[in-house]
């Protein structure tokens, strides 16, 4: 059976919901007021994950691919999180990705 990001459940809930998929702007925006947060600089920092993900699991799959860790879960993971990447932006407003898309949380 191929799964994908819909059967992610994370253990907190991100403005009331738990499910991934389920998980959009609004839910971030109500995340942050109840955390008393800036929602617009949480939408910043999401759109920064979002962008930066991708990039740092490839990287950390290759080195441990060059350390001479290759099984197949790898790819499945470094693709998984992607995916799960992918669908954080696709809710994120253009705007949100274009003016952050070199901001880096991990930095």
């Amino acid at each position: 059976m191929k799964s994908t990001h819909r059967f992610f459940k994370s253990e907190a809930t991100i403005g009331g919901e738990y499910r991934l998929q389920n998980i959009g702007l609004r839910q971030w925006q109500k995340l942050a007021t109840e955390v008393h947060l800036d929602p617009q600089e949480v939408i910043r920092q999401v759109a920064a994950m979002a962008d930066a993900i991708p990039a740092h699991v490839s990287e950390v799959a290759g080195r441990l691919k060059k350390g001479g860790l290759t099984h197949p879960i790898l790819t499945r993971i470094e693709k998984k999180l992607a995916a799960l990447a992918a669908h954080c932006a696709s809710f994120l407003p253009p705007a949100a990705l274009r003016r952050f898309h070199r901001s880096s949380c991990f930095d």
